[in-house]
């Protein structure tokens, strides 16, 4: 599992158990983010927090993989990103 998934496992498993966080992270993610786990989210990033309801879900289309590719081709894999 690469670290950006464990750290998505651990905001989700986070906001599940701490209202508080789940509220700031509603609010404001990159303040939530930094204070709860260290990491800042890149500059130049949007962050975009939703919550699915009983009848509301989500459906998130990736990046392309050519965007994606040439992306993650300029960064390594030792900090967590947003891609």
């Amino acid at each position: 599992m690469s670290s950006t998934q464990e750290l998505r496992d651990q905001i989700i498993q986070k906001a599940w158990t701490d209202p508080e966080f789940k509220k700031q992270l509603l609010s404001n993610p990159e303040s939530a983010i930094k204070d709860a786990f260290g990491v800042d989210i890149p500059k130049g990033y949007k962050l975009k927090v939703l919550e699915e309801t009983e009848d509301t879900y989500y459906l998130v289309l990736p990046q392309s993989p050519v965007a994606k590719a040439d992306l993650t081709a300029e960064s390594d894999d030792s900090n967590p990103r947003w891609v």
